[in-house]
């Protein structure tokens, strides 16, 4: 299986149509996967988000 990386920020892989829609994200160890569909040319994708920083909202430790 061939996988093509597209370059982030430009919308449709395809078309470069910027009105996406996403499914609901799935999430496995540090990253977040995301079905990816564009009504204009009918592409489907996969985006993958990282985990890059967590930040504790409030200290609980006391």
């Amino acid at each position: 299986m061939m996988l093509d990386i597209i370059p982030m920020g430009q919308g449709c892989p395809c078309c470069r149509n910027h009105q996406t829609e996403g499914g609901g994200l799935t999430v496995k160890d540090d990253r977040a996967y995301q079905p990816m569909f564009c009504p204009d040319c009918g592409a489907e994708w996969q985006d993958i988000y990282r985990l890059e920083q967590r930040v504790l909202k409030e200290d609980r430790s006391r």
